[in-house]
């Protein structure tokens, strides 16, 4: 829990691409369920003596309407959180280089070149994943 308090700052100049991505998941999971229960109300359909021609093209089109805007939602979602997820990745790395400069020289004796690059590697890494 510590380290979500941590992290938690970095995401709030993000705040509205945050709410938006969330908001383009719950579009593209109800455009998921559309399209199934299209599915089954035109199936259910068929069976009716009168079924024309109109109302299977109509369940045809809002069907076909479903992909496409599930997809574009899918779409909007990866590309809002995936960019906040690098944004804040971005900040991450440029706190922690600022923290390095300000660190005593004596601190760079006793600490290995590598594990501060596998530091700033793998901690960064960690929170793009999480988030």
């Amino acid at each position: 829990m510590n380290e979500l308090r941590t992290i938690l700052p970095y995401f709030r100049p993000y705040r509205a691409s945050l709410v938006w991505g969330l908001a383009l998941v719950v579009v593209t999971n109800l455009f998921t369920v559309a399209g199934p229960y299209l599915i089954k109300l035109s199936v259910d359909r068929l069976g009716d003596p009168d079924v024309t021609m109109g109302r299977i093209s109509t369940y045809a089109l809002l069907i076909v309407a479903a992909a496409v805007f599930g997809g574009a939602a899918k779409y909007g979602m990866r590309e809002l959180l995936n960019g906040l997820s690098r944004r804040i990745e971005c900040d991450l790395r440029n706190d922690f280089f600022e923290h390095l400069l300000r660190l005593d020289v004596s601190f760079y004796g006793g600490t290995r070149t590598g594990d501060l690059m596998a530091r700033a590697t793998n901690d960064t890494m960690a929170v793009r994943a999480a988030t």
